[in-house]
């Protein structure tokens, strides 16, 4: 038997892909509402802050979408 360990699977890139999933436009709309994008996971209480700078990096990386559509 293998003793039970905690283990979250949050990441940075996994918060950066729900950024992406959400599309440009609303991230850029919860950037003008809020001032930066927060994630927070329940599981370990990590905190993940994006502001515009990452968001525009987020889009700017993307090679399979224009930065102005939404996949859903």
């Amino acid at each position: 038997k293998e003793p039970l360990h905690f283990a979250c699977s949050c990441s940075s890139q996994k918060t950066r892909n729900m950024i992406h999933a959400l599309g440009y436009r609303e991230a850029k709309d919860i950037l003008q509402e809020q001032g930066d994008i927060r994630i927070h996971c329940e599981f370990c209480n990590a905190q993940y802050n994006f502001d515009s700078i990452d968001i525009e990096q987020i889009f700017s990386e993307d090679t399979d979408y224009p930065a102005n559509c939404s996949v859903h």
